[in-house]
Formats: structure tokens, C-alpha cells, sequence
């Protein structure tokens, strides 16, 4: 209840101006602030009277009445597994930390997916989540909404997925709370759905509404009004926003004067499982008494986040715009910079104790950053890095850049040995600046000029001259990217490097990092003798769905056999990560998250412990 209740106290410090009245605490409430609110809102609704419906028979029907129903939404066999999922997360959640359950208590758990927790790496992974999310948010769907809202603009925002369960022991009783009491949840048309996934009746607490039809404008305004005094007056009570909202939530919202004057009286909506009831929550409903023994089961579809409020609009672009002009002047200030004398002879201090160099003419905005922020090396995958470096006895940084990975690493045992790849000319001049400018720190640091690759000889290189970090010897990965530039390069693999150098990989533990954009795949795969004769081996490699074209590749083949074979894997993504199961549901991962990339580990139980500390913080 207190996560709720905080909830609710920064929804009414952000949204004060659309915030229903029972969480909205303002003086003005006794001027007939509410009762405005409600009919500007009333006649903007009705200035879009020509709005063409795409659904004209459910539309019609709840413009007339507020609510619908469809029966037998899903196809059956789809509804039995989205049953089985939405049981499976409800169990979970209950069993484990609870990240995604927003309201939980002796009867009731209520369990939250939206698109954040979707697109962190645990998401990515679950795939019961990920079946539900598919069937749910459904163009046809948001159509209805959008008919309801006369407004076409819902299919840029997300609505929020809700799993609820409410179970009542035979021994035990219900709960009466706000949601069994009669209550509206907005002063403007609110959109929200509700797929059963039991059979809803008057025993198991089925939803009852009442018609919009039923009470009259003078009514509806009047009772906003009161409503709006109450909710200021308990606040004045109490001058705490916390204790005002937890003290409402136990209190009837309507009195009994008012269920009179608005003529509320239950409207059960007993239907079958696999039914979708469509509401407009600006009409009065509420949660029937579950009787004891029963079960009430259900996913709601909340679009109140959709709403458009023109004010809050115009402050969030308005911030916008803010920070736009703050990155522009930061950029500008360092471009002011180096044409001060800067330009051949930047540097970042970082926290190894090594100096970067960067020896780019051009204005490249991944260092600038690096100079901006004084280093930019907090990620999850640069901590694992560091720390598997000093347990390992070779290191191979494939697409090194400016070789932060390595030098941020610094210092590392004298019997370890580092191997920069690099095949950008400035860039690689720049790690060896950095080189010979931090010994003997980096005595143990080497770096070559090749591209590592499965082949032999020599290709093309893409360098993006606007952005280091994004060149690549895939013309299709740079060719959406401004100042291309192009040349030849020697490709050489890490197999046939390590015998043309005799660097002895043989029962030794290796780290490699590759990120060669988009041309991961084909270094990892030309480093099969390498990690056949190593004992032991932890790997962090980019991928994105775009390298997974044909499941049959070799590359991908290969790529499988080394995952069942590693005793731990893991992904990461913005700063987040999850254990991988399986080859299948990373490939799952990998296409929910395009076109943007994860970085994927593998590695031997010898590495448990540098993973562990890592995750683990």
C-alpha cells in the first residue's frame, strides 16, 4: 500500500492539472476549479463530433452507454496459452522479489508489464510476458480507443498491461476498499479494457457499471464539485498529501445523497471467460463482492496515460527544447575548444590512472563526451571487462577504439598480456600515444592495425567520421551514417594472428571483447582454434538481430554450440542484465530489441567470480 500511495503522490505533483480530484489538493477546488475542468473538457469532446469511427458498432455503443463487450476475443488456443502465461507471471512474482507487482495483499497481487520492463534484459527474456504483450497490444484495440478519445494519436504512446488476480479462501472474506466502492476514475473520456480470463459473475466480483445515460450534466457537475471540496477539506485536515490519499481510499467517494442524484445502481457484466469488455471510465463502476471460495481473474488495459492535456504538452516540449540548446552549447563549447589548440592533443584522465589520447582532427562526439563527462565508463560490460582482465592471462580488445576498455583496466599483473585491434589509422595512432605516453602502466599493452574478421586478405572499411564508435567493415551498418569515408584494410583472423605472432594460447584463461558493429559474428567465428585450445574463456560480443538473417549460417551454428557449451550466459543492456536459458530465447531477445544491439557474455565457470561481483552490485 505505501508504494501505491507514493505512486499516487507523484502522479499528483506531476500531472496536477489533469489529476482526478480525489488526488488533487488545491485551494481553487472551492472556486468550482473541478466543475471548469470537467466541462472544458466535456466541450472538447464535443467539438469532435465529426470524428469518422474506424469500429462504428462498438464505438457507437459506448459513446451511448459508456461500455461493450466481444466475446470469444482471442482464438482458443491462443487464449488458453495467454491464460497459462499470465498464471505462470502472477506465481512468479509472488514467489520472487516482486519487481512488477504494483499492488499485492492477503487476497489481491497485481502485476504491471509495460514497454520499460519489456525492453530491460529481464524482459527480454520473458517469454510469458512477451506472449501476453503480443496478443494484447493489438492495432484493433487502440483503434477502439482512439475512437472513444476521438483522437488518432494513441498508437505513439504506451498504454500500461495490467495481470490482476484476486482470490478469496473459503474461510476467508473480501476486501471493501476504493475499488468496491462507486467511484470515476477521470473527469475527461478514460479508456479501459478488461480481457477475462475466468467466467465473471455476481460471485466472483464482476465489474458493474453504471450507463452514462443515467444521470444528467447539472448532476455530473455538481458531484464533481463536492467531490473536489471533500478531497481539499481532508487535506486541510491532515496538511499531508500521504495520509490524505490513504484516508480517502478507505472513504466512500460518492455519498449516498449522490448515488441518488446520479441514479447509480449495479450494472453487472457477468460474461465468460475470453471476453473484452471495453469501458469508458468516466462514468461511475466498481469491483462486485467476491464471495468466499471464489476467484477473479483478469488483464486490464489502462490508456489513461493517453490523454493529451495541452499544457502539459506544451512543458514537456518546452523542456525538450531546454535540453536541446544545453547539449548544442556543451558541443559548441568543445568545438570552441579545439580550435583553440585542442585539436591535436586531446585527453581524458581516467579513473586506471591513464591518460587517453584522442588524435581525431575532426570533432568526434564520442570522445568529446569522454572529455565532457571526465570519463564515460560505468557501464555493466566495461566493470565485467576490468574485472575478468585481472584473472585472465590474455586479453583481446577486437575493435578497441580509443581503447578505453583496456586502459580503463589498468593496472593489470605483469603476466598478463593485452592485444588492441584496431584498423581506424587515427584511432590506432591514438592508442599508441596512449601507449607510449603511460608507461611503464602500459607496458603490457600492445596494438595492431588489422580487422579482425573470418577471412584472411584485405576489404573495405566504413569509418563514420561524426561518430568513432559506429565504423565497420559492413557497408550496410554505416551507410545510414553522415560523414562516410572508405578505404582498404588488412584482415587478418584471430586464429591465424596468434600462430603468425606465436602467442601461446594453450591452457591459459583468455578475455575477448569484440565490438566490430555488425561484424561480430565473423571475428568470433575466425577465433575457433583460439577457444578450442584455451582452458578457460570469458567473451563479450555485440549482436544484433541483423547478423541472425539465416539461423543456419555456420556463424550462427557456431555461435549455438559455443553457448550450450558455456557454463555461464548472460545479456546486457543499458546497464541492466539477465541469465539466458537458452540459445532460442536469446534469439527471442535479439528481435524484440532491434534494430538496436545487446551485448551478449559467455564464459567458464573459471570466471564465476569476476561475473558474480559484477551482477551482483
Amino acid at each position: 500500500m505505501n508504494s501505491f500511495l507514493a505512486k499516487v503522490r507523484r502522479y499528483s505533483n506531476a500531472h496536477w492539472l489533469d489529476a482526478p480530484p480525489h488526488i488533487r489538493f488545491c485551494p481553487l477546488n472551492f472556486l468550482g476549479y473541478q466543475p471548469l475542468r470537467y466541462i472544458f473538457e466535456h466541450l472538447k469532446y464535443s467539438l469532435r463530433y465529426r470524428w469518422k469511427t474506424a469500429n462504428p458498432s462498438i464505438s457507437s455503443k459506448v459513446q451511448k452507454d459508456g461500455i461493450a463487450t466481444i466475446n470469444s476475443f482471442l482464438p482458443c488456443s491462443v487464449f488458453s496459452e495467454l491464460q497459462m502465461s499470465a498464471l505462470s507471471i502472477i506465481e512468479r512474482e509472488k514467489s520472487r522479489d516482486g519487481q512488477l507487482v504494483s499492488f499485492s495483499d492477503d487476497i489481491a497481487t497485481r502485476v504491471v508489464l509495460d514497454s520499460p520492463y519489456l525492453q530491460s534484459c529481464r524482459g527480454l527474456t520473458d517469454l510469458d510476458a512477451w506472449f501476453i504483450w503480443d496478443n494484447i497490444k493489438r492495432d484493433d484495440l487502440i483503434s477502439f480507443a482512439e475512437d472513444i478519445y476521438r483522437s488518432n494519436y494513441l498508437g505513439s504512446r504506451q498504454f500500461k498491461v495490467e495481470l490482476e488476480m484476486i482470490s478469496v479462501q473459503p474461510d476467508g472474506s473480501d476486501h471493501f476498499d476504493h475499488n468496491t466502492m462507486w467511484h470515476v476514475d477521470r473527469h475527461f473520456n478514460c479508456v479501459k479494457m478488461f480481457l477475462f480470463l475466468n467466467d465473471h459473475s455476481k460471485v466472483n466480483g464482476t465489474y458493474e457499471y453504471t450507463p452514462l445515460p443515467n444521470y444528467s450534466l447539472l448532476s455530473r457537475i455538481w458531484y464533481e464539485y463536492c467531490l473536489s471540496c471533500r478531497t481539499y477539506l481532508r487535506y486541510l485536515r491532515f496538511f499531508n498529501v500521504q495520509k490524505s490519499v490513504s484516508y480517502a481510499l478507505r472513504k466512500p467517494r460518492v455519498t449516498d445523497h449522490e448515488i441518488g442524484l446520479l441514479n447509480i445502481y449495479p450494472n453487472p457484466i457477468e460474461e465468460p471467460s475470453n471476453t473484452l469488455v471495453i469501458s469508458n471510465n468516466i462514468s461511475f463502476h466498481r469491483r462486485g463482492i467476491i464471495q468466499p471460495g471464489n476467484t477473479r481473474f483478469q488483464i486490464n488495459l489502462d490508456f489513461y496515460n493517453c490523454h493529451r492535456n495541452i499544457f502539459m504538452t506544451f512543458v514537456k516540449y518546452s523542456f525538450s527544447f531546454l535540453d536541446f540548446l544545453r547539449r548544442q552549447y556543451k558541443n559548441t563549447t568543445l568545438q570552441a575548444c579545439l580550435s583553440l589548440g585542442m585539436k591535436n592533443n586531446q585527453s581524458v584522465q581516467l579513473a586506471s590512472g591513464c591518460r587517453m589520447f584522442s588524435l581525431i582532427n575532426e570533432y568526434d562526439s564520442r570522445f568529446n563526451s569522454m572529455v565532457l563527462s571526465g570519463n564515460d565508463f560505468a557501464g555493466v560490460e566495461f566493470k565485467l571487462f576490468s574485472e575478468a582482465a585481472k584473472q585472465s592471462s590474455l586479453i583481446f580488445d577486437i575493435g578497441a577504439n580509443f581503447g578505453s576498455f583496456t586502459f580503463g583496466s589498468l593496472p593489470l599483473p605483469p603476466s598478463v598480456e593485452a592485444f588492441c585491434f584496431e584498423p581506424n589509422v587515427k584511432l590506432n595512432k591514438s592508442i599508441r600515444k596512449t601507449i607510449s605516453t603511460n608507461k611503464p602502466l602500459t607496458q603490457n599493452v600492445s596494438v595492431y592495425d588489422y580487422a579482425v574478421s573470418d577471412f584472411c586478405g584485405s576489404t573495405t572499411f566504413y569509418v563514420n567520421s561524426n561518430w568513432s564508435g559506429s565504423s565497420s567493415l559492413e557497408s550496410k551498418f554505416i551507410n545510414a551514417h553522415s560523414g562516410q569515408i572508405a578505404y582498404d584494410v588488412q584482415t587478418l583472423t584471430l586464429d591465424q594472428w596468434h600462430v603468425n605472432y606465436g602467442i601461446d594460447v594453450r591452457n591459459k584463461a583468455i578475455t575477448i571483447k569484440i565490438d566490430v558493429e555488425g561484424h561480430d559474428l565473423s571475428a568470433l567465428f575466425g577465433a575457433r582454434q583460439i577457444l578450442e585450445k584455451c582452458s578457460h574463456y570469458l567473451i563479450i560480443i555485440e549482436l544484433d538481430y541483423k547478423q541472425f538473417e539465416s539461423s543456419r549460417h555456420p556463424k550462427v551454428e557456431f555461435l549455438k554450440e559455443l553457448f550450450i557449451q558455456s557454463d555461464l550466459k548472460y545479456i546486457i543492456s543499458s546497464d541492466s542484465f539477465s541469465a539466458i536459458p537458452s540459445f532460442d530465447v536469446l534469439l527471442h531477445a535479439l528481435c524484440k530489441r532491434s534494430p538496436r544491439h545487446l551485448d551478449l557474455v559467455l564464459a567458464s565457470k573459471f570466471f564465476a567470480t569476476p561475473i558474480h561481483k559484477c551482477f551482483n552490485q
